[in-house]
């Protein structure tokens, strides 16, 4: 690692010309000077690249690349482009309509170099919205339980994509799930602490602002939509195949049961199901043949008469 670490940011942007700007401006302008910055566009439709063109001719630690045609489209594909390219000894992905601090990098490269035995820092932001209210990110227990996979799957401890700064060595072949459209952070850092056994170090300060407005992520979905129930199957299906064998019996009992719910409502929502032999087969072997059989009866009667939670239920716990 260089004595003065290379920082690289990777921002994923899709239309966001109008609010990018800022972001940029607070990048700029931060006490940390090693840094490289790394947009992504996703196929933006608005004037995104002569906003961003304009900042690279300002700074050229500024660099705008385009999502290569033949990657899936999506932010987390940008995410992982755009590491691909990065150069930096420490990875801070960020968000192209939030906002730093001045001292974002500063406290947290102080904070790892003053923790050579660790391997990423956790802060903290917090939200803002179009009418000017804010509000904390919750940071559980961040403080007083360990920063590991188990107490993550279990929200026993939490934090958002901005917060994390890691060194890049110790990412690994892990990556962003181009599968998932939300709940991305849950599932990737998870995969992370998991296959690499990663200890971090939280700073309990401050150090940006999350904008929250309707064309955000945690804006479009609504609990009750088809769209955000489909994601949230694919999210806990795909980050409890990859780490199944990693995680404890609490956690692994605790993201099996949301599987089984939302494969439950998939069912009766009469939406499609990928990979549902799989998921029987994870409940034959987690559950054994009664309990499997219980839940293929729940899976018919939600399907076809929009009942049987309870048989769910019972087949879960």
């Amino acid at each position: 690692m260089n004595e003065i670490p290379l920082i690289s940011i990777i921002i994923p942007t899709y239309n966001r010309a109008h609010l990018i700007g800022e972001t940029l401006d607070s990048i700029l302008v931060q006490t940390y000077m090693c840094w490289e910055c790394l947009i992504i566009d996703d196929g933006s439709t608005d004037n995104t690249d002569v906003v961003i063109s304009n900042y690279c001719k300002v700074d050229s630690r500024v660099k705008y690349y385009k999502r290569p045609q033949n990657r899936r489209k999506g932010a987390n594909a940008c995410r992982n482009y755009g590491l691909e390219l990065s150069q930096g000894d420490f990875i801070n992905w960020f968000d192209s309509d939030d906002v730093m601090f001045p001292n974002f990098i500063e406290e947290k490269v102080k904070s790892l170099l003053k923790n050579p035995l660790s391997d990423f820092v956790v802060t903290r932001g917090i939200n803002f919205h179009e009418n000017g209210e804010t509000n904390d990110i919750s940071v559980r227990n961040n403080a007083t339980k360990k920063l590991d996979h188990n107490n993550f799957v279990l929200f026993e401890v939490f934090w958002v994509t901005p917060d994390f700064l890691v060194k890049k060595e110790r990412i690994g072949l892990v990556r962003f799930d181009e599968e998932i459209k939300s709940g991305q952070e849950y599932n990737f850092f998870i995969k992370v602490l998991a296959a690499s056994s990663l200890k971090g170090v939280f700073v309990d300060r401050v150090l940006f602002k999350r904008r929250l407005h309707k064309e955000s992520i945690q804006g479009k979905f609504n609990g009750d939509d088809d769209t955000f129930c489909f994601d949230q199957y694919m999210l806990y299906k795909n980050t409890f195949l990859a780490v199944r064998d990693y995680l404890n019996e609490e956690a692994k009992a605790y993201m099996f049961r949301r599987i089984a719910s939302r494969t439950f409502e998939l069912k009766r929502r009469k939406l499609k199901t990928p990979k549902l032999l799989t998921i029987l087969k994870l409940f034959k072997r987690e559950k054994g043949w009664t309990k499997t059989l219980l839940f293929v009866v729940s899976l018919f009667f939600g399907y076809y008469f929009g009942k049987g939670f309870i048989l769910m239920d019972k087949a879960r716990s």
